[in-house]
């Protein structure tokens, strides 16, 4: 489930920006190992990957839903906070950590914090629109 959100979140932000899903344009590590790669050569490439990606971005986008953050959404949002990337999150799952919030730790590197895909879609229109 959470991979076709992320695809229906990359398609409709496609038609104006061009976007990097790391399911889908990067490599998977499953797949690397299950080709033969070692498993540490293959942690190397999808983190080589991940990173090239963050440091060609403007935008990154950090889905919040779940008990928890996905791990590794949390390095990279450090990352491109740290880059001073745009970071934006999109949270419909209202569980929390924190009674008043998240994690301040992801909460405050964020701009803004979207309750629906509609709402993401339409700021990122507004504000980096590269085509119409």
């Amino acid at each position: 489930m959470e991979r076709e959100r992320n695809i229906r979140i990359r398609d409709a932000l496609n038609v104006w920006v061009d976007v990097y899903l790391p399911q889908q344009d990067g490599k998977l590590i499953f797949d690397l190992i299950n080709s033969g790669m070692s498993p540490a050569e293959a942690r190397s490439i999808v983190f080589r990957n991940d990173i090239q990606a963050l440091e060609a971005c403007d935008l990154f986008i950090l889905i919040m839903d779940g008990r928890s953050i996905d791990e590794g959404a949390c390095f990279e949002l450090g990352y491109a906070y740290a880059r001073d990337k745009v970071c934006v999150g999109i949270k419909t799952d209202q569980r929390m950590l924190l009674p008043h919030g998240d994690n301040p730790m992801i909460e405050a590197p964020l701009r803004e914090v979207f309750a629906s895909d509609a709402e993401l879609t339409t700021w990122v229109h507004a504000s980096f629109c590269l085509r119409d």
